[in-house]
């Protein structure tokens, strides 16, 4: 599912290889932790579980933080369920299938999330319907990040047009990373920090 890899276009790919080019890095990893952190999240949805290296940033910066995270592939799923029963986290719940399914569910059953992080399926219509259906579930503290936004050229027009919402009030890319607010009393501006 999702738009693939850049770097391999084989159906089947070692564990090694997808934490190398896949997953977020130390640095990456850190960024959405302290954002987590700072805004004392409890309610985090991750799009794009991936091997769970994220989740496990996310749902490690607040002990009384529930992470709901949605992954499309059973089998990276599975080595993700793995990693969290190995550190013992039991404040995460993975969600399996089509994140066009999945997602409206969740957002049915939540009424608001504090941070959302998008990284699956990086195409530009999925991540601006992503984008479009979270956005009724923001609330005054709520911060989105987007993993991946120089992935490619659609994904880059995704950014563009995702900071231009009137919604958001601040906006700014670090390395790989695009991070809004939507605090009324913040400026809308788009800082870049690359």
């Amino acid at each position: 599912m999702g738009k693939g890899s850049t770097v391999t276009h084989l159906k089947k790919r070692k564990v090694c290889d997808i934490a190398k080019n896949s997953s977020v890095n130390k640095k990456i990893g850190k960024i959405i932790h302290n954002l987590s952190k700072f805004n004392n999240a409890k309610n985090i949805l991750e799009i794009g579980t991936s091997l769970g290296i994220s989740t496990v940033y996310l749902s490690t910066a607040n002990s009384y933080s529930k992470v709901t995270t949605l992954e499309g592939c059973e089998n990276t799923s599975n080595i993700a369920l793995n990693n969290f029963t190995k550190f013992s986290l039991d404040n995460i719940d993975l969600i399996k299938g089509n994140f066009s399914f999945t997602l409206d569910e969740v957002l049915e059953k939540t009424e608001s999330f504090d941070l959302v992080f998008f990284d699956g399926n990086h195409s530009k219509i999925d991540t601006l319907n992503y984008f479009n259906k979270c956005l009724k579930k923001i609330n005054s503290k709520s911060i989105f990040v987007f993993d991946d936004i120089n992935w490619s050229v659609e994904m880059k027009s995704a950014w563009n047009q995702i900071i231009k919402n009137d919604v958001v009030t601040l906006s700014f890319t670090f390395l790989r990373v695009g991070v809004l607010f939507f605090k009324k009393d913040l400026q809308n501006k788009n800082y870049n920090f690359l």
